[in-house]
């Protein structure tokens, strides 16, 4: 039987036949298709969003980047709290578990994935002039 041909056979025995035809504008077999039509593939990751999770809030990897930014400026977790509206907590706990990811991987993959400045950084609080 031929490609454009077909055959169904129905469970209770009734049988049909039937051909449809090739069109022109169908793709052929090993035609590079995303070329033909112009497209433009572009590969990556989607960015993190913060999540409700009810009485609080994720924190998303742009906000991780401010973070990461705001600490090494010189900003104390007090200071960022004020600015974020994050707990302190949570902004230690981002800022430990980027220098973990460092420390281990060579790189924050958060930061990696949001293009951060400090992706291969330890981030320490730098003393700021007043």
């Amino acid at each position: 039987m031929d490609p454009w041909e077909f055959a169904l056979v129905c469970r209770k025995g009734s049988l049909g036949v039937g051909h449809f035809p090739y069109h022109t504008w169908h793709k052929v077999e090993k035609e590079d298709i995303v070329s033909e039509v112009g497209l433009k593939i572009e590969y990556g990751v989607e960015l993190e969003q913060p999540k409700e999770m009810g009485t609080f809030k994720t924190i998303g990897d742009k906000e991780h980047l401010k973070i990461m930014s705001l600490y090494a400026s010189g900003l104390g977790y007090n200071k960022i709290h004020e600015q974020l509206k994050r707990s302190t907590k949570s902004l230690s706990d981002h800022v430990h578990k980027h220098n973990d990811s460092v420390n281990r991987s060579g790189f924050c993959a958060i930061c990696r994935r949001a293009g951060g400045e400090y992706e291969n950084e330890i981030v320490s609080r730098r003393k700021r002039k007043e």
